[in-house]
């Protein structure tokens, strides 16, 4: 458990990362992992079905036979280390719970108190993830500025504070502190202004530098391409065909806006498997500006379509709960004519039929997908 930013998801990632050297002796039958994003858990359980069986197509099945044929996979090879990312719901958590078998290890992260206390009892263990100490901090310090921190000890003691020593919001204060040059003042200056304009019960710190930052060091044409991610579904990580097809940008231009939010934001920081990562907390930033211009809301909204028709090799059918999500999430109004003239199935079949879901079957469950 965990407040955003703490590194809940970079915490799962390495984990999934050491499997092989750590635990795959004691679990010896693999190891699953779901990144929820927030988002209900039954395209995920679909996507492990999916790769138990070396890609076979399962979405005809409803979620009850999902999940019972899963369970039986799962029974046959039952030590396995199982990790789920980003539970909302405690509903959510016991639906993936309840295919696992007894003799897997299972790790939840969730940053609501409610769902982590839930699951507190002889049998498991919670765990508060903390944030950086003074001496982590300095030597985050100089990691992400390369800047040696021994003149400016009090001022990132006082930061660090500031931030309950939260390691994303550190990560993109040193981003702000550096595009200011260095001026302590400035850069607390500014922090201060744009909190006054938070909640009082606002506890994100990591979301308060990040807006700061998009709003006093970005460019214009940078700030475009920053609110274009708010149409991306939240699945942590996002390779360079889904950003042309979401930006209408070749690969060159493409690596250079990358780069570029990278430097100036830390909104987006390139993996070692060649993807990019995006946290959610950056995601939602992203989604509130959008959602400020319609019409560059309603355009970025079709990504998922220019996708496929820019990269064939570009396969999003692992993470379809994360893309029903961002669409079922969308505040694009439909106009009463439009609306009159089709249905609710007619108007999203190009999501439904990029998926890869049968189309007929779609129609006959529209509850389901609703």
């Amino acid at each position: 458990y965990a407040q955003p930013g703490m590194g809940k998801t970079t915490l799962v990632e390495q984990l999934e990362k050491e499997y092989r050297s750590k635990f795959q002796f004691h679990l010896p039958d693999g190891v699953l992992s779901a990144y929820l994003g927030g988002a209900e858990p039954d395209m995920a359980l679909l996507h492990w079905l999916t790769s138990l069986h070396q890609g076979l197509d399962f979405s005809f099945f409803d979620q009850k036979k999902i999940r019972t044929k899963l369970k039986e996979e799962l029974a046959k090879h039952p030590r396995r280390l199982v990790l789920i990312d980003d539970v909302q719901e405690i509903n959510y958590a016991n639906i993936i719970l309840d295919v696992l078998p007894a003799g897997a290890v299972k790790i939840v992260t969730t940053n609501r108190k409610t769902v982590a206390d839930h699951f507190q009892s002889q049998r498991s263990l919670q765990i508060d993830m903390q944030g950086f100490s003074s001496d982590e901090s300095r030597i985050y310090y100089e990691a992400v500025t390369g800047t040696p921190q021994q003149e400016i000890t009090q001022k990132l003691d006082i930061l660090r504070e500031k931030f309950n020593g939260n390691p994303l919001a550190l990560f993109s204060a040193f981003k702000l502190l550096k595009s200011q040059k260095g001026d302590w003042d400035l850069f607390l200056q500014l922090l201060d202004e744009m909190r006054v304009e938070l909640p009082q019960d606002f506890r994100d710190s990591a979301y308060l530098v990040q807006k700061v930052l998009y709003e006093r060091v970005l460019t214009p044409e940078q700030q475009r391409y920053f609110r274009a991610l708010g149409a991306f579904p939240k699945f942590w990580m996002y390779d360079l065909e889904s950003f042309m097809a979401l930006w209408k940008t070749d690969a060159k231009l493409t690596r250079s806006i990358l780069n570029a939010l990278e430097y100036n934001s830390g909104a987006i920081r390139h993996s070692e498997n060649g993807k990019w990562k995006i946290h959610g907390s950056i995601l939602g930033i992203a989604k509130e500006y959008l959602a400020e211009n319609e019409d560059e809301f309603r355009s970025s909204a079709e990504w998922i379509g220019r996708a496929k028709e820019q990269s064939p090799k570009l396969k999003l059918t692992s993470v379809p709960g994360a893309v029903f999500q961002a669409y079922k999430n969308r505040k694009v109004t439909v106009p009463k004519s439009f609306a009159k003239q089709t249905t609710w199935i007619d108007y999203f079949s190009p999501l439904f039929k990029h998926v890869g879901i049968k189309w007929q079957l779609v129609k006959k469950n529209s509850a389901f997908f609703t």
